[in-house]
C-alpha cells in the first residue's frame, strides 16, 4: 500500500482512535487504507481525543529513548515504557497512527531530543 501514489495509510491504536480515523478518512480526496487489529486492546484515548491525519501524538514525554509505536503495538509500548521507567529509563512515547503520510517532523524532533529511536511496528518488516 505504501507504494501506491497518493495512498493514505492509517493504523489506529484503539477503538476511539479508530472511530475518529474513519471520520477523518471520509474527508480525504483519494485512496485510504486502514489497518485494524483483531485483538482487544486497552483504551488509550478518551472521547475528547482529536485525531489528525499525518500527525503523531506524544503519549509520554521522556529524555533517554523514543519509542514510536503504531496500531496494536501502542498498548504494548505503553506497558514497555512503564517497565523501562521502573528501571530508570526515561521514555518519550509516540503514537504514529498515520503511516503515510508520515509525520517526519515528529520523528526528527524525537531523534534530536533523545538521540535514540525504537519503533514498534506490526505486519511488515520492510520499511
Amino acid at each position: 500500500m505504501r507504494t501506491i501514489p497518493g495512498m493514505t495509510i492509517i493504523n489506529p491504536a484503539d477503538e476511539t482512535e479508530a472511530k475518529k480515523a474513519v471520520r477523518a478518512a471520509l474527508e480525504i480526496d483519494g485512496p485510504v487504507y486502514m489497518r485494524f487489529g483483531r485483538l482487544a486492546v486497552p483504551r488509550i484515548f478518551d472521547e475528547n481525543y482529536k485525531f489528525e491525519i499525518g500527525k503523531a501524538v506524544t503519549l509520554k514525554e521522556g529524555t533517554d529513548v523514543t519509542v514510536i509505536a503504531t496500531g496494536l503495538l501502542v498498548a504494548e509500548a505503553v506497558e514497555a515504557a512503564k517497565i523501562l521507567e521502573s528501571e530508570g529509563i526515561s521514555v518519550n512515547l509516540i503514537n504514529m497512527a498515520t503511516i503515510k503520510p508520515l509525520d517526519k517532523e515528529a520523528v526528527i524532533a524525537a531523534a534530536k531530543k533523545t538521540g535514540c529511536i525504537v519503533t514498534a511496528e506490526e505486519h511488515n518488516i520492510i520499511g
